[in-house]
Order: structure tokens, then C-alpha cells, then sequence
């Protein structure tokens, strides 16, 4: 039987507990938040890149209209669900690595959100967390 699964969770999971234990739970969500954020703004710029050049590949490639456009769907998709297993991935890595030294000050200023902004942004990508079978960073 395979352990390693396991206790990479469990390594994690006392890894995560320290950080939060050492930057007070309020501050550790605030950090958590921001460095979801990030990689989520960083990875999108890469995702609309690659759905633009979805679409240039299907303009060259085609000459059905109706097939260019069902295919771009296709990738479309494939591309937002590859979108939200990188952003997870990312997200996991940066909050694993992040030093615990209390009283490390987070070097990008604070942004108000709305709070339904925040749940649109931090709800939809956990949900998928649990399906994808993959979370290996690329």
C-alpha cells in the first residue's frame, strides 16, 4: 500500500496549522486570500492568451464555420477546467512555501472587496479542487 498520498496530506495539513497558528487566524485568511487572488490574476492573463490562440488556430485550420465554432467550445472548456487546476495547484505550492515568520508584512496593498466578489472568486475553484485528478504543477 502507497502512503506517500497520505502523508503528504498530513504534511500539509501541520504545515498549514503552523503557518496559521504563527500569523493569528484572521491574518492567515487575509494571506490565504491574497495569494489565491494573485494566482488567479497571473494565471488568467496566461488563459486568455491560450484562448485567443484557440481561436486563431481554429480560424486557420477550418473552413466550417459551424465546426471551428464547436471545437472552440470544446477547448474553451477544457481550457477554463485547466485554468482552475493550475490556479488551485498554485495556489497550494505559494501557500505551502510562504515563510511563517510572524509579522511578515504581505508585499502587495490591500484591496477592499465586496463580499460576494470574494465568494464568487474563492468558492467556485475549491469546488473543482476535489473533482480534478490532477494537481501537479506544470
Amino acid at each position: 500500500m502507497n502512503i506517500l498520498p497520505e502523508e503528504l496530506g498530513h504534511l500539509f495539513i501541520d504545515r498549514m496549522a503552523d503557518l496559521e497558528s504563527s500569523q493569528g487566524a484572521k491574518e492567515y485568511a487575509a494571506l490565504a486570500r491574497s495569494i489565491y487572488l494573485k494566482a488567479c490574476d497571473e494565471i488568467w492573463k496566461a488563459h486568455i492568451v491560450e484562448l485567443q490562440d484557440s481561436i486563431s488556430n481554429q480560424l486557420l485550420v477550418s473552413t466550417d464555420h459551424k465546426s471551428a465554432v464547436a471545437l472552440y467550445i470544446q477547448r474553451s472548456f477544457q481550457a477554463w477546467q485547466g485554468f482552475w487546476e493550475r490556479v488551485n495547484a498554485e495556489f497550494m505550492f505559494r501557500l505551502f512555501a510562504f515563510p511563517s515568520a510572524r509579522g511578515y508584512a504581505l508585499s502587495t496593498p490591500k484591496v477592499q472587496l465586496n463580499d460576494d466578489v470574494q465568494t464568487l472568486i474563492a468558492d467556485r475553484p475549491m469546488a473543482l479542487a476535489g473533482d480534478s485528478g490532477s494537481t501537479r504543477r506544470n
